[in-house]
């Protein structure tokens, strides 16, 4: 991919997620969930 198509195609993933959410609050919830998961993974191999 040359500098040009490289351009084009940021250009067009920008335009799809443009309004689709907010990529911080969703940042936010993944990590929440990663600690919560691997939290309750940890108590049950104590278990």
């Amino acid at each position: 991919m040359n500098e040009k198509e490289q351009k084009a195609a940021a250009k067009a993933h920008a335009a799809k997620w443009n309004g689709k959410g907010d990529e911080k609050q969703h940042t936010q919830t993944f990590w929440l969930l990663q600690q919560a998961y691997q939290t309750l993974t940890a108590k049950e191999a104590r278990a």
